[in-house]
């Protein structure tokens, strides 16, 4: 992220973008997250909007499992 360092206090961090990849199409929330493409090369012009609420119950998942493995 070179535009953490154009001015000071520089503010360097990690930032991700996640595209997971799905055989069978996990469900939470009572949403099913198909993977349309799988097998494919993902395309990052697909969105799926979901509630914050949602996005908030997937980072808390993805950080239980970051910090178990």
């Amino acid at each position: 992220m070179n535009n953490a360092f154009r001015s000071e206090p520089f503010n360097p961090h990690v930032h991700w973008h996640i595209f997971p990849r799905y055989k069978v199409a996990p469900e939470l929330d009572g949403i099913v997250f198909e993977d349309v493409l799988f097998g494919n090369f993902y395309e990052d012009t697909l969105e799926r909007l979901v509630s914050d609420e949602t996005v908030e119950h997937i980072a808390s998942k993805l950080t239980e499992y970051l910090a178990s493995h």
